[in-house]
């Protein structure tokens, strides 16, 4: 199944924003984190503490649902990630779902389950060196959780896990590590199953 099979739903191509918001961005996903910012047209990690966060919340999507971002202009040594199948976003101690991380500070990536905001790791890492303007996303289909990179255009998967635990629809979203982390264009949705891809052009959202 090709990847991404969803389109854009927020290009990030307004006035600067902190916290994000225009109504269909709320946070953080983990009680008490600090939320994401729009700096300049691009997604940023906060302007103080350690990880941001928000997630989607102007609609939940299927089971089967994909999150990614076109580019990461700047990884800055740092972390992005993308939640899957989320459930209680930004409830204290309730938070459960999938985090898919891209770590250009250790050249890896990981896949971790939250379960009541407490999060275990899925497996071994996953090697991988992150370069500035590499996608990054993760998608969910039935049990198997898979990530994926964009190098050169083109879209190629990582690695996976299997997980059971969590099976109904919920929230996608993201998180930057720090302030000098950039991204954009960030997609996902329910995954399409026919039809392939929609062009990357194509803004189902805002922005």
């Amino acid at each position: 199944m090709p990847f991404p099979t969803t389109g854009i739903l927020d290009a990030f191509t307004r006035a600067d924003e902190n916290p994000l918001a225009n109504s269909t961005w709320s946070g953080p996903i983990i009680s008490g984190q600090p939320q994401l910012r729009l700096v300049s047209n691009q997604l940023a990690g906060p302007s103080s503490g350690t990880f941001g966060e928000s997630y989607w919340s102007a609609a939940t999507f299927g089971a089967d649902s994909e999150a990614y971002f076109d580019t990461v202009p700047v990884y800055s040594a740092s972390r992005i990630d993308v939640f899957l199948r989320g459930a209680n976003p930004n409830v204290a101690s309730a938070f459960d779902g999938y985090m898919i991380v891209a770590n250009d500070g250790t050249s890896l990536a990981q896949i971790w389950r939250y379960d009541n905001s407490v999060a275990t790791k899925l497996g071994a890492d996953i090697s991988q060196t992150w370069t500035d303007g590499d996608g990054f996303g993760a998608d969910v289909v039935g049990s198997t959780i898979t990530v994926y990179r964009k190098s050169a255009g083109s879209w190629s998967s990582l690695g996976t896990r299997t997980d059971t635990t969590y099976t109904a629809a919920g929230n996608i979203g993201a998180q930057c590590q720090n302030s000098g982390v950039r991204a954009d264009d960030f997609g996902g949705g329910t995954v399409v199953v026919a039809g392939g891809a929609p062009s990357q052009l194509t803004t189902l959202g805002i922005g």
